[in-house]
């Protein structure tokens, strides 16, 4: 980033440093302890701490900032290194979500269970829908009709009529989705509501496969089609709003929030009865994610996903479709059920450590300043890179002392499917490479694992220096890399996978870096596995963010916010929201300098990131990522 380079430059120049700050009085300095000690969520910008770094900024805590004994006492208590995420209030609401007997118990009857499922929902919906209506009828646009969905869904629910039941609920979601069109949601009736009409729907679909002769199979529901054809103009569809789908129309760019915009998506045509009951299961987890306390989560929604997806993973369609999908030229992302898993060895689920030949060859002028964690307090973290808009590469943090597993660990994909109950589970998957893609579905990770990334990891061979360097025949100087696409390229992003799986928690710890306001409802942690050549479009979000690279490799361009003139940014997704996001039209490594001729001049800084690199990304900071081989990220947004 050029207006980083006299930062850098003063960082990695002691005597520019000190002539920088002979000029700084200690008694200006702020007390940034105090600031961290605050719950609510800041402007970190408006904070009124100095600007200029002190003589000693990277070795002593007190040269940086007037230090409150009291607040640094709360503070350390609270940023303390070496505690699990499972330890963390952020993941309360898993702890609340998955009773730990539901997790285990595969002998109890199912239909029981959905029966007991429908029941704890129906009381749930008697006592709490009315007051909820309520709340909502008093918001415009939206709010009278979401009342009214919800208020016959849970009628419907109560008599047992399915096909109402499922309408209503459908009805419903689509009017949270309108409201998100106009902004957040005004408030948390809003996220209520939307949490009983997931369940009405799960609860129905369940319920109405139970009821054919107690044969699991999902199938084409033409009276269902019949109601939404006749009960709903056709130029405002009812529709399953989805994480999946927001991320299919708009790229991986997706962002987080209280109002939980990114979650929710426009009408993507008919989609097949499973294909929606996949889509409202991840829905559902995602939209646990975001409540600020785990009272919020209501007691039935983990039972009501758990038991959708063993539904689901069972559903005869589904292998018929698996058939079709292993015919030659099969489309994979209609892949959803993995075939029998054969042995494979064991280090073919181990994500290789070393770069392909011919990575991209970062430039010293534009690398990001690298810098190590034992040298690097909070408060010198928050002074020279926070309040400058400054990215960095932190290195040493994730080590067992802070709390992480070792990196071998993470390097063994076999984690992820260490029992049946993990390999059956769903998770959004994205395919295709660059100028190569192939849709988005939602499919059991056993078979995202054993398709995909353990073929990732066997592929993983030298390429041609020449290939990387070089577009169409010409040397390019603008820092361009290419590489042939994977045949079969497959992405994991931005999903909540320790939430899914709160074992997974115990593997790492929440970076004091975070300044402790990583919350549910104005943050997140993400995880993003995939193949190599994976590829993040360049976009930028309205958190501070912290990538944390497990396992393989991944490219990384930053562009700062005063060259947005020069990266053709689209319109901002609902741009009413309080956590829109901006992504470019321009693809990154082989732009078209035809259509998008100022993006030659947009100046950048670059970095590769490996096992153990953590990079922070100023908020509003423009990113663009690809992987070099088989990775895995954890990523953590803030405000």
């Amino acid at each position: 980033r050029p207006q980083s380079n006299c930062t850098q430059e003063k960082l990695q120049n002691p005597s520019r440093r000190r002539l920088c700050d002979s000029h700084l009085k200690r008694s200006e300095m702020s007390d940034v302890w105090a600031l961290f000690d605050s719950d609510e969520p800041v402007e970190l910008n408006s904070a009124k701490l100095c600007k200029q770094v002190s003589s000693s900024a990277l070795l002593l805590d007190e040269d940086v900032v007037v230090a409150s004994s009291t607040s640094r006492e709360r503070v350390y208590a609270r940023l303390g290194p070496g505690k699990v995420a499972s330890e963390h209030p952020f993941f309360a609401p898993t702890r609340a979500l998955w009773p730990a007997h539901e997790l285990v118990d595969e002998s109890s009857n199912v239909n029981r269970r959905v029966h007991a499922f429908v029941e704890s929902l129906s009381v749930d919906a008697s006592e709490r829908a009315g007051i909820i209506a309520e709340r909502l009828r008093g918001c415009q646009p939206e709010g009278q009709v979401a009342a009214e969905a919800l208020i016959r869904a849970q009628t419907a629910c109560g008599a047992r009529d399915w096909p109402l039941t499922l309408l209503s609920a459908v009805n419903c979601m689509s009017a949270h989705s309108r409201q998100l069109d106009m902004g957040d949601w005004p408030n948390y009736s809003w996220q209520l509501s939307h949490f009983f009409a997931l369940g009405f729907y799960i609860g129905a679909r369940l319920f109405m496969n139970m009821m054919r002769n107690g044969e699991t199979v999902i199938e084409e529901n033409t009276s269902e089609n019949t109601i939404n054809k006749s009960a709903i103009d056709n130029s405002r569809r009812a529709h399953i709003p989805t994480a999946e789908a927001m991320n299919k129309a708009y790229g991986k760019c997706k962002s987080v929030g209280y109002a939980a915009a990114a979650r929710l998506s426009q009408p993507q045509g008919s989609l097949s009865d499973y294909q929606q009951l996949t889509r409202v299961v991840i829905e559902a987890l995602n939209m646990a994610t975001l409540v600020p306390d785990a009272s919020m989560v209501p007691t039935w929604l983990g039972t009501g996903i758990l038991l959708a997806e063993k539904l689901c993973v069972k559903v005869k369609s589904w292998k018929e479709t698996l058939n079709a999908a292993l015919k030659p030229n099969r489309n994979p992302e209609h892949c959803l059920v993995k075939p029998h898993k054969g042995l494979r060895h064991k280090s073919a689920y181990i994500v290789p450590n070393t770069l392909p030949h011919g990575s991209p060859q970062i430039c010293p002028l534009r690398a990001v300043f690298r810098q190590p964690s034992c040298s690097l307090s909070v408060p010198d973290f928050f002074n020279l890179f926070v309040m400058r808009d400054v990215p960095v590469v932190i290195t040493g943090q994730m080590s067992r002392a802070h709390g992480w597993a070792g990196l071998e660990q993470w390097r063994d994909l076999s984690l992820l499917v260490a029992n049946r109950a993990m390999e059956a589970r769903l998770v959004p998957v994205e395919f295709g490479g660059f100028g190569d893609r192939k849709g988005a579905d939602i499919i059991s990770l056993g078979n995202f694992v054993d398709e995909y990334l353990v073929p990732s990891n066997t592929g993983h061979t030298p390429f041609s220096g020449a290939a990387w360097n070089t577009l169409n025949g010409r040397e390019n100087a603008h820092g361009l890399h290419f590489q042939p696409c994977c045949t079969h390229v497959a992405y994991m992003s931005q999903h909540a996978l320790f939430h899914q799986f709160p074992d997974l928690q115990k593997m790492f710890s929440i970076p004091s870096y975070t300044l402790g306001r990583l919350q549910p409802d104005t943050g997140a942690i993400n995880v993003w596995i995939g193949t190599k050549n994976t590829i993040t479009a360049l976009h930028r979000d309205p958190y501070m963010n912290i990538l944390a690279q497990t396992a393989g490799y991944k490219y990384v361009r930053l562009y700062s916010a005063d060259q947005t003139k020069f990266l053709y940014a689209e319109p901002a997704l609902r741009d009413g929201n309080g956590n829109t996001f901006e992504r470019s039209l321009v693809a990154v490594e082989a732009p078209d300098f035809e259509l998008f001729p100022l993006f030659a001049h947009a100046k950048f800084a670059e970095t590769l990131l490996g096992p153990g690199d953590m990079l922070f990304i100023p908020k509003g900071t423009w990113h663009y990522v690809r992987s070099l081989t088989t990775s895995f990220s954890i990523n953590f947004w803030w405000k």
